[in-house]
């Protein structure tokens, strides 16, 4: 089981089954898309049940919390 996290104005988590690298990549890859049909660049990362990183990426566009404020 991998949690995906998709961080913009509101954070969502979908749980999703994966074992793979590749049910991983598969995971952020569905995070990904439906990101950009919301126009909402995100930070995913998909995690097994330990909590341990499988994938991450963060979109284009993301704004840094508190960082970009102080600036």
């Amino acid at each position: 089981m991998a949690a995906v996290f998709s961080f913009s104005a509101s954070a969502q988590t979908v749980q999703i089954r994966t074992s793979t690298r590749t049910g991983a990549e598969s995971a952020l890859q569905a995070a990904k898309e439906n990101a950009r049909k919301r126009n909402a660049p995100s930070a995913i990362a998909v995690v097994d049940f330990a909590g341990d990183l499988l994938a991450f990426e963060r979109m284009d566009g993301v704004r840094v919390k508190g960082l970009v404020d102080q600036i």
